[in-house]
């Protein structure tokens, strides 16, 4: 009977051979997991999967005031971009509901959002287009001592976006945690705060949580009297 007999080197020879194609399918599986993790996100699927609408029978309890300071009135100018497909399906009291509940948040601070205006604009896909691309600046009913509050259906991704520069903050009708909680971290950014990394904290990248530190809060009400 014949064997097939290799030599040592011939038996390494395969051996480092079967590690190379075993490294390069794993190397092809990664490269294939990440196109697809970045074709869900840039196609629109990231947002089926992960985002939604914050109920609006939610009431979100008001959290304890840190310091009981007087409270700061911080003017919200609402503007709600109406058109079929890109446009925001909030109606007035969807708006109310959450300016009290972002509101109740912001208390720990002893900052309340107040509505000054609120108006519909229907306009043309490709004007919503220029709004998410960040260029609202044709938008007439904007204003430079308030915060602008512009709602829209979807950002693409994002959970929301601030300009404070230009005190305007962008809300998607779909987040990926509760609209008021981006809406109290996109005013922390109106504010002069910036992102931490402790998950508890409303300036944290994640999705959840409620709270402002006492720096946060001791900036955010010096750059609100300076402001508005």
């Amino acid at each position: 009977m014949d064997y097939d007999t290799k030599k040592p080197e011939e038996v390494e020879e395969l051996t480092e051979k079967e590690d190379k194609s075993l490294f390069t399918k794993v190397g092809k599986a990664v490269v294939a997991l990440v196109l697809a993790l970045t074709l869900i996100y840039f196609s629109g699927l990231r947002e089926y999967f992960f985002f939604d609408r914050t109920s609006p029978d939610l009431e979100v309890a008001e959290i304890e005031s840190a310091f009981e300071l007087e409270v700061v009135e911080i003017p919200i100018n609402v503007l709600i971009i109406r058109e079929p497909v890109s446009g925001s399906q909030r109606d007035s009291e969807e708006v109310e509901i959450l300016i009290q509940n972002t509101s109740n948040l912001l208390n720990q601070a002893d900052l309340e959002l107040k509505k000054t205006n609120f108006y519909e604009e229907e306009l043309e896909r490709e004007e919503v287009s220029e709004i998410l691309s960040g260029n609202f600046l044709f938008l007439e009913k904007l204003s430079n001592r308030e915060i602008n509050l512009i709602l829209v259906r979807t950002l693409r991704g994002l959970n929301g976006v601030a300009y404070p520069s230009r005190n305007t903050i962008i809300i998607p009708d779909y987040t990926a945690g509760r609209d008021y909680r981006t809406f109290a971290h996109e005013v922390g950014h109106i504010l002069g705060l910036g992102h931490v990394d402790d998950p508890r904290y409303v300036m944290s990248q994640g999705e959840r949580g409620v709270l402002f530190s006492e720096e946060e809060i001791i900036k955010m009400r010096q750059i609100a009297d300076e402001k508005f």
